[in-house]
C-alpha cells in the first residue's frame, strides 16, 4: 500500500444482512425454548459457524473441551455448522479426546435455517489464526449472542467488548480457550453481554455498507474528472 495515494485509499464496511437476519432472530426467539428442546440440547450450547479448514482452528476448540472438567463437559453442547476437508479428521478427534461430550457437525447450511442454531446457541465461538474480518460475527451479533473470538479475528475490533459482550482470547491457544469458556459459562456473564452484542451489530448494515460503496464510486468518479480536466491537450 505504500504506493498507493492516502486519497485513493478507503475504508468499505462490511455487512451481515441485517435485516433479514434481524427479523427471523426475533422471529425464532419467540419459541428458543422449544425449538432447543426439540433438538435435546445440553444447558450451554456453544457454536461455531466457519469452513472446516486449518485456518479456523476449530480443533483447538475440541481439545479445550477435553481439558474441562466431566460436570463441565456435560454441561455443554457443541454445535458446527459448516463443511470443509477437516471435517473427517474433526469428527475423528472429537470421538478420541471428548466422546462423551455432545458435538455434533450439522453440515452447510444457509437462511432460513442457518438462523436457528445462532437461536438456539448461547455463545459464538470462532478460534480462527487469521480473518481479516470475519462475516458469521456479525450474524452471530446480530442474533444476539455473546462472542468468543480469537485476537486473529478482526471483527472483533467492531464488535467486541473484551469482557462486556464476550472475550477475546489468544489464537492457537487451548489453554487460553479453557479459561475463556470458564468465564463465558458463569451466568453472570450472560445478563447483558446478547444484548450488548446486538446494539454494536446494529451500527453496520447492508444501508450503511451500499452508501459507503457508492460515495466510494462517486469520489473516485469526480477525482478522475478532475484529472481529466487537468490535462492539457496540444
Amino acid at each position: 500500500m505504500a504506493h498507493v495515494p492516502a486519497s485513493r485509499i478507503f475504508d468499505a464496511p462490511i455487512s451481515a444482512e441485517t435485516d433479514s437476519a434481524l427479523a427471523a432472530s426475533r422471529k425464532l426467539r419467540q419459541n428458543r425454548n422449544a425449538l432447543r428442546a426439540s433438538l435435546n440440547l445440553k444447558p450451554f450450547t456453544l457454536l461455531s459457524v466457519c469452513r472446516l479448514i486449518k485456518q479456523k482452528d476449530i480443533q483447538r476448540v475440541i481439545t479445550a473441551l477435553s481439558l474441562l472438567a466431566l460436570e463441565e463437559r456435560n454441561a455443554i453442547s457443541y454445535l458446527i455448522v459448516g463443511e470443509g476437508p477437516l471435517r473427517k479428521n474433526l469428527e475423528k478427534l472429537a470421538a478420541k479426546l471428548v466422546p462423551d461430550m455432545d458435538i455434533r457437525f450439522i453440515g452447510y447450511k444457509l437462511p432460513p435455517e442457518l438462523w436457528e442454531y445462532y437461536c438456539v446457541a448461547d455463545c459464538f465461538i470462532l478460534p480462527s489464526l487469521g480473518d481479516k474480518w470475519g462475516y458469521v460475527v456479525h450474524e452471530a451479533a446480530v442474533s444476539g449472542l455473546p462472542l468468543l473470538l480469537s485476537d486473529k479475528v478482526g471483527a472483533a475490533a467492531d464488535l467486541l467488548e473484551d469482557g462486556v459482550n464476550g472475550f477475546i482470547f489468544p489464537a492457537g491457544n487451548s489453554a487460553a480457550i479453557v479459561h475463556t469458556l470458564k468465564k463465558a459459562m458463569h451466568p453472570d456473564f450472560f445478563a447483558n453481554a446478547g444484548s450488548i452484542s446486538l446494539q454494536k451489530s446494529l451500527k453496520r448494515n447492508e444501508k450503511k455498507t451500499a452508501l459507503s460503496i457508492y460515495s466510494i464510486i462517486t469520489s473516485m468518479l469526480r477525482s478522475q474528472r478532475q484529472q481529466l480536466q487537468n490535462i492539457s491537450l496540444p
